[in-house]
């Protein structure tokens, strides 16, 4: 069973770190016997780096398990950004997973961010 962490570029770096020190299943062999990071620095939900290409690429994986979502930070840390909408477009891609295959779909906590840009991305 494989299950896919997929999200921006701390997903990215967990995979490499993962790779490096030779990890495939996460230490939880009794949960998958492959664990995939599918991250992209900047991935967003709605802007230039959608995340619905890695979602693609997931689907395709056989005997896939999961799919958990970590996402949505990028977006957040706009002056502009809107949360609400945010949450309806994470919703509308978990809805999208559960057409397209019979994977579960996790959604990770967007994490406050020690520095952030805008003020209102912890709010």
């Amino acid at each position: 069973m494989s299950i896919v962490l997929l999200g921006d570029s701390y997903i990215r770096r967990l995979g490499d770190y993962l790779t490096l020190a030779d990890i495939p299943d996460l230490g939880l062999p009794e949960l998958c016997s492959r664990v995939r990071c599918l991250g992209r620095g900047g991935a967003t939900v709605m802007g230039r780096k959608p995340v619905l290409q890695l979602i693609d690429i997931a689907l395709a994986i056989e005997d896939l398990k999961a799919i958990v979502l970590n996402i949505g930070s990028n977006d957040l840390d706009k002056a502009q950004s809107d949360p609400t909408l945010l949450a309806e477009r994470i919703v509308g891609l978990c809805e999208y997973i559960l057409a397209n295959s019979e994977a579960i779909c996790i959604v990770g906590l967007i994490h406050q961010r020690a520095s952030p840009r805008f003020p209102e991305f912890n709010k």
